[in-house]
């Protein structure tokens, strides 16, 4: 068969080696301004990945010419070989009879996998009786152990399959194995590893997004649409992502569904929120009595982070005047940032940076009054558990991923410039739209919200603690 016959090349290391650490070489040599994954991506695989490449040594100053040219020769080659072997049309292929597996693929980030439940619980209610399997990304596999709308998880390492050849076709090959009556990658941007998974898994039926360009060319995406048997076309008013995900949705199942029916959700167990009840009473800190706020101040990308100092002003002024209780969260990456922040503070803060999971965190979320951070994963995860978030906006994507939900709970402070929705490829030496956000107006914001929000809810003796509304302690 040709699976077995490719899979028994000798691939040369230098080829593996050339193609895993291409994107990484791209961002390095493509531009002098930081970039995002989003970015890297685009540089790496869109139209002018190539161009990049060309230009790398005038940025350089180096002769590199030869080995980036070596790079993108070797990832053409190997696109069109996984491209004859692999790739599947949706009508060559049939379901086992009686089957209703359906595979839905997200391997994007942790706040656009999260701003796709409401796809995944339409779809199990419009298709009742049908195994529901989830591809994405291993990192996020934990989060969605207690999730009522899937019954399976492919978890994907995206390190290992951009590093490594066999790996891409040891993963292609075992979920080749798998005939799905249906495959949905309802993503807008869509980009080239997530499409290549997509295109090539067995599915009787694929359906997509006919999207934008942000992290594909127009080349590499019209070549994988003849393997899409139906793609959905969102009209460019539909500006908000979890609009677009709706407009699919109701597409897909052929009904229209209310907004308010379309909104995140996550699923703390109850070990879970225990342990973030402990981390918080062993700090100090009583989720039933104390007005705790959660500082989030790092991201996936440094472009998008607020300063530390104006972190630390914020968290010692809502200190001072409301008698708040900082907690700084993040994961392990955020460390830096979160000691940035404490260190800079004059009041006491709880520093939970790296000690929780992404479920601990959203019962950590859902035990403060207030989220204030960047745009980012846990921004997300806040507001899906119901807590009331400020978000520092920047413009690369603005008015896309946030706000959504209820405006009084969700807000943003952000400083509006010519050059927004940049798709994060900044014109400036630094990201102005970040750094120029202004202490006083996210003071501000905060002020709006603990006097007609936060502080409201608890004289009248009532706060929400596990979704569940309890009175205070007199």
């Amino acid at each position: 068969p040709a699976d077995r016959r490719f899979s028994h090349c000798q691939v040369p290391g230098l080829c593996e080696r050339a193609l895993g650490a291409m994107a990484k070489d791209n961002a390095r040599q493509s531009s002098g301004v930081p970039c995002n994954l989003s970015a890297v991506r685009a540089r790496a695989d869109g139209p002018k990945g190539r161009r990049s490449l060309l230009n790398s040594t005038k940025q350089t100053g180096r002769p590199t010419f030869l080995l980036p040219s070596l790079k993108w020769l070797l990832k053409r080659i190997y696109s069109s070989i996984v491209r004859v072997f692999f790739y599947d049309v949706p009508h060559t292929v049939r379901a086992a009879a009686g089957k209703k597996d359906m595979l839905l693929v997200r391997t994007d980030g942790l706040g656009d996998l999260i701003l796709a439940i409401p796809i995944l619980k339409h779809i199990k209610e419009a298709y009742r009786g049908s195994y529901i399997v989830l591809l994405t990304r291993e990192e996020w596999v934990s989060l969605f152990r207690e999730c009522p709308y899937i019954d399976e998880i492919i978890p994907w390492n995206i390190r290992r399959y951009r590093a490594s050849i066999l790996c891409r076709i040891r993963f292609l090959r075992s979920l080749r194995k798998r005939n799905f009556k249906l495959a949905i990658h309802p993503v807008y941007s869509r980009e080239s590893l997530s499409d290549e998974v997509f295109c090539c898994c067995r599915a009787a039926e694929k359906i997509g997004i006919d999207g934008d360009l942000n992290n594909i060319g127009p080349r590499e995406k019209s070549m994988n649409n003849r393997y899409y048997s139906r793609l959905i076309e969102i009209s460019d008013d539909v500006n908000s992502e979890i609009d677009r995900n709706r407009k699919f949705t109701e597409s897909l199942i052929g009904k229209s569904i209310d907004p308010k029916e379309f909104q995140p959700e996550l699923w703390p167990s109850g070990s879970d929120r225990a342990v973030a009840q402990g981390l918080l009473k062993q700090a100090g800190l009583d989720p039933l009595s104390d007005i705790i706020v959660a500082i989030f101040p790092g991201a996936s990308w440094r472009g998008k982070q607020w300063a530390s100092d104006s972190y630390a002003e914020i968290a010692d002024r809502a200190t001072e005047q409301y008698g708040a209780k900082i907690a700084v969260c993040g994961g392990e990456t955020d460390l830096a940032a979160a000691v940035a922040v404490t260190s800079k503070m004059k009041a006491r803060s709880v520093n939970l940076v790296g000690r929780v999971s992404l479920r601990e965190l959203a019962a950590i979320c859902e035990s403060c009054c207030l989220f204030i951070g960047n745009d980012t994963g846990p921004l997300h995860i806040a507001v899906a558990m119901g807590t009331p978030t400020l978000c520092i906006m920047g413009g690369g994507h603005f008015g896309r991923f946030h706000p959504y939900g209820d405006p009084a709970k969700n807000r943003l402070v952000f400083k509006r410039m010519d050059c927004y929705n940049c798709n994060w490829k900044c014109i400036y030496k630094t990201v102005r739209c970040i750094e120029e956000i202004r202490v006083d107006d996210v003071w501000h914001e905060t002020q709006k919200m603990m006097n007609t929000l936060i502080l409201p809810g608890r004289k009248e003796g009532r706060t929400t603690i596990n979704s569940i509304e309890t009175p205070l302690p007199r």
